[in-house]
């Protein structure tokens, strides 16, 4: 199967699977909370925070236009939640995490591209 993003204004099917992903980033935050008088609570909970990163050496142009257009038009960028199904068929919320998508021009009409979606 091939790496999708599902949103109700729109969908994109990849034609190339990107790399085999690096290990998803976990983030542990401490939550920081303080009396009225300044005085720290104690905190038991953590906040998690993940992030699917995905990268294609080689993405070309039919995709790389899909997947500025659906970012642009159909997500808004980062203000939109969106379903992302990976290559396995596991089926994730997410949302772009940063407000650019990184890319450059590898060869005509090729494309090296990196995402890094955020969980919802």
């Amino acid at each position: 199967m091939n790496v999708r993003f599902d949103h109700a204004n729109g969908s994109l099917v990849f034609t190339r699977n990107p790399e085999l992903p690096h290990p998803q980033s976990l983030e542990l935050l401490q939550a920081d909370e303080r009396s009225t008088g300044g005085e720290p609570l104690p905190c038991d909970y953590l906040a998690e925070e993940g992030i699917i990163e995905r990268y294609w050496p080689g993405m070309p142009k039919i995709d790389f236009d899909g997947l500025l257009n659906f970012f642009s038009n159909v997500v808004d960028g980062i203000s939109k939640i969106f379903i992302f199904t990976d290559a396995d068929s596991s089926a994730k919320s997410v949302r772009f995490a940063f407000p650019r998508i990184e890319w450059q021009e590898v060869a005509f009409e090729m494309y090296a591209v990196k995402i890094q979606l955020r969980e919802a």
